[in-house]
């Protein structure tokens, strides 16, 4: 059996004979395709000879079909719009699939999800999908689009944008705060300290960073083994906070809104930039327009004052 395309005419002539004979002018085809008439008649011309009858009655001021050229139109016309609907359904369903965006469940609690509605509302054709996990982000092969990793800044690559500089503090509730007085670095408590599991580390693929770092950071080391309350989320941890069940470790950018909300208080003056970082990386075969559009507007407001 002959390969259709062995059959079909140039497929580039379609395109003109359709406007050609809908129009009846080559000259408003020409307009309609932004090529001239002269190209128009061109394309019209290898057509008849690839099909090798005419297609157009050509008078002095009038162009007509011929009943070769009715009989294809009717079915170029139909065809040619057949794919036409087709394309802007497939455009539709590609308008309307998700953005997934994966993160951590803090950075998505306390960063994106008080943001997101002011996104969608200026977006709403635009849908997120949020993929918020406590581990490392296969992103191919979880289909994520955008991806919000956390690492040394030396680790992070060349094609990913740095959104926050990680620097920590102490936190804990107001009621904590006006109990324990003024404490400093040095004289937390150790019964009072809320600890991050090493589970929570090994699943990110990072060394821990915790309360051992910090006061070894500040020349006062202690015993790595931690005393007072283990959680192996972020998240649970700062919650713990709020209760008022002991002193976290505050980074920003997760704990900004809660102080600014006056739910936490910094305790001390102490403030440790670790040397790493938040960024933001694109799958390179996912950006498409929305994928832009929320790379863009994460870059712009993720961390932005509220």
């Amino acid at each position: 059996m002959r390969k259709i395309r062995d059959s079909l005419p140039p497929i580039s002539t379609l395109g003109a004979f359709e406007a050609a004979g809908r129009l009846l002018s080559f000259t408003r085809a020409g307009d309609e395709l932004h090529i001239s008439q002269a190209a128009v008649s061109k394309q019209i011309q290898r057509l008849e000879s690839n099909l090798g009858v005419a297609l157009f009655t050509r008078r002095h001021r009038s162009l007509a079909l011929t009943a070769a050229g009715l009989e294809l139109h009717a079915v170029v016309g139909n065809g040619l719009g057949e794919i036409a609907r087709c394309a802007t359904s497939l455009r539709a369903q590609g308008d309307r699939h998700p953005v997934t965006i994966g993160l951590s469940v803090a950075m998505a609690t306390h960063c994106l999800m008080p943001r997101l509605a002011a996104f969608r509302a200026h977006n709403p054709n635009v849908d997120v999908r949020v993929l918020a996990v406590d581990r490392h982000i296969d992103a191919s092969r979880e289909q994520v689009d955008l991806t919000i990793s956390y690492s040394d800044q030396s680790r992070v690559p060349k094609d990913a944008a740095v959104l926050f500089e990680e620097c920590m503090f102490p936190v804990c509730s107001p009621a904590l705060v006006e109990s324990l007085g003024q404490a400093s670095a040095e004289s937390l408590p150790a019964d009072r300290l809320l600890h991050l599991d090493p589970e929570h580390w090994r699943d990110l693929r990072e060394s821990p960073i915790g309360w051992a770092e910090w006061f070894t950071h500040f020349g006062e080391p202690r015993e790595a083994n931690p005393q007072g309350l283990l959680i192996n989320n972020y998240d649970l941890l700062l919650q713990a906070a709020l209760g008022g069940h002991g002193i976290a470790l505050g980074w920003q950018p997760m704990v900004d809104g809660l102080l600014a909300q006056g739910l936490l208080q910094r305790l001390g003056d102490h403030v440790w930039c670790t040397g790493r970082c938040h960024f933001l990386s694109a799958d390179p075969n996912a950006l498409h327009a929305h994928v832009k559009t929320v790379k863009s507007w994460l870059e712009e407001n993720l961390f932005a004052p509220q």
